[in-house]
């Protein structure tokens, strides 16, 4: 391990990535009652800082915390829950509804 690295806790108010979790933007746009449109037009309108991780742009949960520090939506207890409830994506495959799904059952 170099110096200035972690790869546990916090290194000089630095957060881990474990700490800090990545979080989609439908994810986002959920926990804070809006479109995942509008979140992307947050993104793109430098609103909202997004890191690409593979072809997908994707949302620390610190920098939400911090958007919503300095807006009205910080204001509203029901979504402050929901996003201090958000332990981020497992994977980088986007929005739960683009995953597979089996719901057919097979019959012998």
């Amino acid at each position: 391990m170099t110096a200035g690295k972690s790869q546990t806790g916090d290194l000089d108010g630095i957060k881990t990535h474990d700490e800090d979790p990545f979080l989609n933007i439908s994810t986002v746009g959920r926990a804070l009652g809006k479109h995942r449109s509008t979140i992307r037009d947050w993104i793109d309108s430098g609103i909202l800082k997004a890191e690409r991780v593979g072809k997908l742009d994707k949302v620390r949960k610190s920098t939400l915390i911090r958007l919503l520090e300095g807006s009205a939506l910080g204001e509203d207890l029901e979504i402050l829950e929901r996003v201090d409830g958000l332990e981020g994506d497992d994977d980088n495959r986007g929005p739960e509804r683009d995953q597979p799904t089996n719901t057919e059952t097979e019959d012998s």
